[in-house]
């Protein structure tokens, strides 16, 4: 994007004299088409200003056109007579599409999935996830298997990711949110609210709540784990709770028994492998960004606003 700043037209500005975040109208030149226009910076920082040539172009031609492989992902039978050469690129209207790996179904803006911005939720990197809820998730999926890990959901309500989902027996789904002491220190009405959410829109479905010390239990459904408590332990509470609270494959109870009586952590290379996925943060507390940035870094001013 810095590339794009138009040297002869901005009036002395430089990279370096303007922040990421300024509101301040600058000139572009256009890396693909040469074209030259004006833009906040900020919206340029955030992907909300584009080239407009590039954009009236994109907005004229059909998907099946322009993208044969946006198109591809273009649901059969969802969308009725619509087919993606009958909608342009850039339109605005939302319609379904395909996961190529096989998830359900999703909705999303035709010009969202063509720009690259929205794609199948269950297939998306999760984002500002912690380490310790990641090691905690790999350990429970090591004994409970076929878990999820920030599974999206929807509700009459609103939108949730949800931490960890477990398949249990008798169509009965266990859902798993950690709530670390730091971040859910002021949260238990939001919390409350989102797991009797779930619970009502998905039946069978019970929320349990793994709450770090001092954090209190909000519900009979939750558990309180140790602080900073080592993947083995809080594995081993949250399992044993988990065992109480559904009903479970005899299997699964004899995976569950045999990995409390092991005494140690089972899925250290399987936690390793997802910490190494974008968006996973480490569990200390965040610190401040400086107020200010030069534009110079705004590809990395980006990468952390989306």
């Amino acid at each position: 994007m810095a590339a794009e700043w138009h040297t002869d037209r901005n009036a002395g500005l430089t990279l370096s004299s303007i922040t990421a975040g300024s509101h301040r109208v600058a000139w572009w030149r256009c890396a693909d088409c040469g074209s030259e226009y004006r833009a906040k910076v900020f919206h340029r920082v955030r992907g909300l200003a584009r080239c407009p040539g590039c954009s009236q172009r994109v907005s004229r031609q059909d998907l099946a056109s322009e993208s044969p492989a946006t198109a591809a992902l273009w649901h059969p039978g969802l969308n009725g007579d619509l087919t993606p050469d009958q909608v342009k690129a850039g339109a605005n209207i939302k319609v379904w599409w395909n996961c190529p790996a096989g998830h359900q179904p999703w909705s999303a803006q035709v010009a969202q999935v063509f720009l690259g911005h929205q794609g199948c939720p269950r297939c998306r990197p999760p984002s500002h996830v912690s380490q310790q809820e990641t090691m905690l998730f790999a350990e429970l999926d090591h004994v409970l298997t076929g878990g999820e890990q920030q599974y999206p959901l929807r509700t009459a309500r609103t939108r949730y990711r949800l931490d960890m989902v477990f398949k249990a027996a008798a169509s009965r789904t266990a859902v798993v949110e950690f709530d670390g002491s730091y971040w859910h220190r002021d949260t238990a009405a939001r919390d409350e609210r989102k797991s009797a959410d779930v619970e009502a829109h998905c039946e069978g479905w019970l929320v349990v709540r793994a709450r770090e010390h001092p954090l209190e239990p909000l519900r009979p459904s939750d558990v309180a784990v140790p602080y900073l408590a080592d993947p083995f332990t809080a594995a081993s509470v949250v399992l044993d709770h988990l065992m109480l609270q559904l009903p479970w494959p005899a299997e699964t109870r004899a995976r569950a028994h045999a990995y409390t009586a092991g005494g140690r952590a089972r899925a250290q290379d399987r936690a390793s492998e997802l910490i190494s996925r974008p968006g996973l943060t480490d569990a200390t507390p965040p610190v401040a960004p400086p107020r200010s940035q030069s534009l110079i870094g705004a590809e990395a001013v980006q990468q952390e606003l989306w």
